[in-house]
């Protein structure tokens, strides 16, 4: 099994727990019964310029306007339709 976060943090990146034994405290004697379960966290503020260019979807600009507001930047400019389904 796989999970995966996409975190769309506005403020600061991710800093929460990635998997079960960051959550919970396990004692050594009940590691082989509790697997340690981990997410991988897509944090969308922290992706390169490079990947978010490589986006084929509206995604592209959402990504773009968490990672500038990360940057404390207030102004975000968008000139086209985002192209999405209902």
């Amino acid at each position: 099994m796989i999970t995966f976060v996409l975190y769309f943090g506005l403020e600061k990146p991710w800093e929460k727990a990635k998997s079960i034994y960051e959550l919970i405290e396990v004692p050594e004697a009940l590691k082989e019964f509790i697997p340690d379960f981990r997410a991988k966290v897509i944090d969308l503020g922290a992706l390169e310029d490079e990947t978010i260019e490589s986006f084929q979807s509206d995604m592209k600009e959402i990504v773009k306007f968490i990672k500038l507001s990360r940057q404390g930047k207030k102004e975000f400019t968008f000139k086209g339709m985002l192209n999405h389904s209902i």
